[in-house]
């Protein structure tokens, strides 16, 4: 497969998977509101189970993976890539590098995402 052909199947996948992540959220949020972010934690939570799936049924590189995996997966939830990327890290036996990946990606996320209001505030 072709870095071009890899790079047509996650771009197809990825509007594929941000329409299906705007539906779901959407759907969520008009059904149950919005106190809680249902509709994303709905989506990460499917994401990261097509994700696992697809890491054992899809073979490593096929056009179907970079399609499903990169495109669809990445664009409906970077939360998916974020939990196959610690589990494989645990079966690797890389504990820390796992525990580190979780601190990270979902504790330091949330004061960059201030920070980048905060920028926003100020220069926008």
């Amino acid at each position: 497969m072709s870095a071009l052909e890899v790079i047509g199947a996650v771009t197809v996948g990825s509007a594929a998977g941000g329409a299906a992540r705007y539906w779901v959220v959407d759907r969520f949020g008009r059904w149950l509101g919005q106190r809680m972010p249902w509709g994303t934690i709905a989506v990460n939570l499917t994401g990261a189970l097509l994700i696992g799936g697809m890491a054992v049924g899809l073979p490593h590189g096929s056009p179907a993976a970079a399609f499903l995996m990169v495109g669809f997966c990445g664009s409906l939830t970077t939360f998916s890539s974020v939990a196959l990327q610690m589990l494989q890290q645990l079966d690797s036996g890389r504990r820390g590098a796992a525990v580190m990946n979780v601190i990270v990606s979902l504790v330091a996320a949330v004061p960059m995402a201030a920070a980048g209001c905060y920028a926003a505030s100020v220069w926008g």
